[in-house]
């Protein structure tokens, strides 16, 4: 069976690439034939990805020129992959993102397919949970935009596709709301490496870290206050840096001239992140939101104290994990204080 992965971005950290390249791995290991087009935006920078690329040297990559609609991911690419994905002709159209044109793309081209012949060919959504609770991380442009999006667009579209995978339950009163047919529903939570359930443990030699993109959503700031407030613990920041971000942050430690916080190069060696995770006492994720986030999944699955921020995906992934902290969004002394409390203590309350 012919498979063919849409994504924004398949170059650099990205949530959402993860899960899809997690995926294309697992589809490519069952004996599928895998394709992966996507924009040549590198999230989180400036650069420019190459135009083609492999994935565990298999699976090919093809990338679009792509231009911004607004937002962080918003955007739309040469209309050239629609040639290229009618011409490939797949089975199945697993299309990553909800509410981006590449999705309502995949649609079109199963349209093109089936007037050529191609009747079985399907197309499935994965959502990615975009719905943002008070549309707390948006401009009010982007709001309204989203709005009109899910109440006049949605509806209309979401039931063209043959599957709608969900990444977390908390998603679901979202898309029932728009109106998807429940049969067509399923909660697929992102996957993780099986190394980070089968590799032995490694002792913990460090206090606290941040692994992730460094962007404002990861609300690193918040992380910076409370280091400024556990001046004895020590914070590793590991992760691409974006660059406008990079020089706010840097501001702030300057005026609260805190040392205890060092920015490291990004880890993309799975091998190399177990180790990396292993080697802390403390995960902390201070996102202002998060859909269902693979790193502290990974971070669960090595057993870490993990300390993320009260929202939506962080509370259905540390549900009844005995070693998780939840803070409210953006408060540094809170934080400050859980992270205080597990390096004295070594392990979460009851």
């Amino acid at each position: 069976m012919k498979i063919l992965i849409l994504c924004p971005y398949t170059s650099g950290i990205c949530g959402v690439w993860e899960r899809a390249k997690n995926e294309a791995l697992i589809y490519k290991k069952q004996g599928e034939e895998v394709y992966i087009f996507s924009s040549n935006a590198v999230k989180g920078s400036n650069e420019i990805a190459p135009a083609e690329d492999k994935l565990d040297e298999t699976i090919s990559i093809k990338r679009y020129s792509y231009k911004k609609l607004g937002g962080e991911s918003f955007m739309t690419w040469d209309r050239q992959w629609i040639k290229d994905a009618v011409a490939l002709a797949p089975d199945i159209i697993m299309a990553h993102n909800y509410r981006h044109p590449h999705t309502l793309g995949a649609l079109e081209v199963a349209k093109l397919l089936k007037e050529r012949g191609k009747m079985s060919v399907q197309v499935y959504l994965v959502t990615h949970a975009p719905f943002v609770e008070d549309n707390r991380t948006r401009s009010f442009i982007a709001a309204c935009a989203v709005n009109i999006y899910d109440k006049v667009i949605g509806p209309r579209t979401i039931n063209k596709f043959d599957k709608i995978m969900a990444i977390s339950k908390w998603e679901l009163p979202y898309l029932k709301k728009m109106g998807a047919d429940e049969k067509k529903i399923t909660v697929v939570p992102n996957p993780i490496a099986q190394e980070f359930h089968a590799l032995p443990k490694s002792k913990m030699r460090e206090d606290v870290l941040f692994l992730g993109r460094v962007s404002p959503v990861k609300s690193i700031e918040t992380l910076i206050k409370a280091a400024h407030l556990c001046p004895d613990i020590h914070f590793n920041i590991v992760g691409p840096v974006e660059p406008e971000y990079g020089i706010k942050l840097k501001a702030l430690i300057a005026e609260l001239k805190v040392t205890n916080v060092e920015f490291k190069e990004p880890v993309y060696d799975i091998i190399e992140k177990i180790k990396l995770i292993d080697s802390h006492k403390v995960f902390v994720l201070p996102s202002i939101r998060e859909a269902m986030p693979t790193v502290l999944l990974e971070a669960k699955a090595r057993d870490k104290i993990i300390i993320a921020s009260n929202n939506e995906g962080a509370r259905e992934v540390l549900e009844g994990y005995s070693q998780g902290y939840l803070f409210e969004i953006e408060n540094c002394e809170q934080l400050a204080e859980m992270i205080k409390k597990v390096m004295k203590n070594g392990e979460k309350e009851t």
